[in-house]
């Protein structure tokens, strides 16, 4: 229920029919079987916990509302009674680069006035039966899932969607079928490896008979055989006797090289804009850097973006609000770098005291955040710029000796 809807008093009436755009998942090679696909799972679970360092809250004219600290705190501190702020940031990025796909429950409580937004639940479209339904009003759209065991029907404005592979005629992203069919080929390889190591003793040696047997005496004389030369007691030494012909069976199974597999990880490496340095933390700073702009930050634009519609109203966007999200926990430097930042920043002609004290990793000064001159650092409000040092000054002005000395040359 949207909050016109509460406030006059309307129910959600019951949808007529089931729409086309159900959601619906992707599936790809390997999504119920992770593991046969690690390359994949390794980089989503990378980008998920750079991810889940994020803090989003609602900002104006680049500082902080703190009349908006309800909302500030789902955001950051607490997305529902079940999970912390990071967990539930983690589960959504963990499901934008896995399929394609993050969603995630508004839920309002227009009763309390003072703290309408209540929590965000991320959602599972396939555990959560989720489905989007037409109403009985033209054009009207909703959202029907399960949650707790309690089937929902909410307005699809207080569903929150970021999607990653999208298309104009779908509202859901997909999965490329290049990435698919490189995933496939990888699964196959790892069933091959699999499937050749619960069968390779099988079959090993092929007993040839003169004569044509029946299949309950094959089978007896294969039963006999196994049991007596090939079982646990077996020395490896068999005798048989002329009516027999024995053969060796060699089989080898087909795999791809070391090589032409790394070929393919490389190819999932770059659909999900990663490389292998990224889920082992062996990165350098520039690395990271263009790691977090090409692959983290799109997410980051997407989802700030749906949150300002979907959870600040009209009214307070347009006097400003906007929900920002707080970078700094993303950004990577070493404290070499950031000694030699702040070098270069206190040479600056105005400085920020505290912006030296994050760099360095120190606490903040009370009024460490006015802005100072290089002026033996005085207040930059406190330096009259008609103020001049005496010394600076033309001695032909301020001498009237020297001035009748000139008047007379």
């Amino acid at each position: 229920m949207g909050l016109l809807d509460f406030l006059t008093g309307k129910k959600i009436k019951k949808p007529s029919s089931t729409s086309s755009l159900d959601f619906y998942v992707p599936q790809f090679s390997g999504i119920n079987n992770p593991e046969l696909n690690s390359t994949y799972v390794a980089v989503c679970d990378a980008h998920a916990r750079h991810l889940s360092k994020i803090k989003p809250f609602v900002k104006r004219n680049g500082e902080m509302v703190k009349t908006k600290n309800y909302i500030n705190n789902v955001l950051s501190l607490r997305m529902n009674p079940k999970m912390s702020a990071a967990q539930g940031w983690e589960i959504l990025a963990r499901d934008y680069f896995m399929v394609n796909n993050a969603i995630a429950w508004i839920e309002w409580d227009f009763k309390n006035y003072n703290a309408p937004l209540r929590a965000i639940w991320p959602l599972d479209p396939d555990k959560n039966s989720m489905q989007v339904v037409r109403g009985t009003t033209p054009g009207q759209v909703y959202v029907k899932f399960t949650l707790d065991g309690q089937e929902k029907i909410v307005d699809y404005d207080e569903i929150l969607l970021v999607t990653r592979n999208a298309k104009p005629s779908t509202l859901l992203g997909q999965q490329s079928k290049a990435t698919d069919a490189i995933l496939k080929v990888i699964q196959t390889q790892f069933e091959g490896i699999e499937l050749a190591i619960t069968q390779s003793a099988y079959i090993r040696f092929v007993i040839q008979s003169p004569t044509p047997l029946k299949k309950e005496e094959r089978e007896r004389r294969a039963k006999e055989f196994s049991d007596t030369y090939l079982g646990s007691g077996s020395v490896g030494l068999a005798y048989v006797d002329g009516a027999q012909e024995l053969k060796q069976v060699n089989s080898q199974a087909k795999y791809i090289d070391a090589e032409q597999l790394k070929i393919l990880q490389n190819m999932i490496y770059e659909a999900l804009g990663s490389n292998e340095k990224i889920p082992t933390g062996t990165y350098s700073e520039d690395e990271f850097q263009s790691y977090y702009e090409t692959s983290l930050e799109p997410f980051v634009i997407k989802l700030t973006s749906e949150l300002t519609y979907k959870v600040l109203t009209q009214g307070e966007r347009e006097k400003g609000n906007e929900i920002a999200v707080d970078v700094d926990r993303l950004q990577t430097a070493s404290l070499n770098t950031r000694v030699k930042i702040a070098d270069r920043y206190l040479k600056l002609p105005v400085m920020i005291p505290n912006v030296v004290s994050d760099l360095l990793f120190l606490p903040k000064s009370e009024a460490g955040d006015k802005e100072y001159q290089t002026l033996n650092y005085k207040e930059e409000k406190q330096v009259d710029p008609d103020d001049q040092d005496p010394d600076e000054t033309d001695p032909d002005e301020t001498d009237p000796n020297n001035k009748e000395e000139n008047d007379n040359a």
